[in-house]
């Protein structure tokens, strides 16, 4: 399905680009993932965001919900999502007997009380190991920077983003 291009985008293109043929620049600007940042671009007016470099998101990592620091790596204009780093903590899942008591399994005995999930009723535990690992993920940039509010910044990052403004 042919995308419509705005009429404002359009009057835009046609001021900019007086002697170009609009409608094929239309046609251009809609083929892109952003037909708004490609107009920015063309008529000069594109400015990158300003990212701030951590964000606190709410992740599901081990077996839980967390909020988690994570770093800023970089951003994608035309989807307007933001890729970023974080810990991830490493797991292990199997199947135990039904009955069993989940405080009891540890990283340690795990291999010991783990079974065959047709061997008796069961039912998947999932556990922390202790230990976590890098990992990376994305996000949308509105979703970034409500996570950057609950970041405590020092005083110096604070001078560092008001230089940038």
């Amino acid at each position: 399905m042919k995308k419509e291009t705005s009429k404002v985008i359009k009057a835009l293109l046609a001021i900019k680009f007086a002697n170009c043929d609009v409608e094929a620049l239309c046609e251009i600007v809609n083929a892109t993932p952003n037909p708004d940042v490609a107009t920015e671009i063309l008529c000069g007016l594109y400015e990158e965001p300003i990212i701030p470099e951590k964000s606190i998101l709410n992740m599901y990592l081990g077996n839980k919900d967390r909020n988690t620091e994570c770093t800023f790596e970089s951003y994608n204009k035309w989807d307007t999502r933001v890729t970023f780093r974080y810990l991830k903590i490493k797991t292990r899942s199997g199947y135990f007997p039904k009955e069993i008591d989940t405080n009891i399994i540890t990283n340690d005995n795990f291999n010991e009380l783990v079974v065959n999930e047709k061997s008796v009723p069961t039912r998947y535990i999932t556990i922390e190991t202790g230990e976590t690992y890098g990992d990376t993920s994305t996000c949308d940039l509105e979703d970034w920077l409500k996570g950057a509010k609950k970041v405590v910044a020092t005083q110096e990052e604070i001078e560092d983003i008001k230089s940038k403004l």
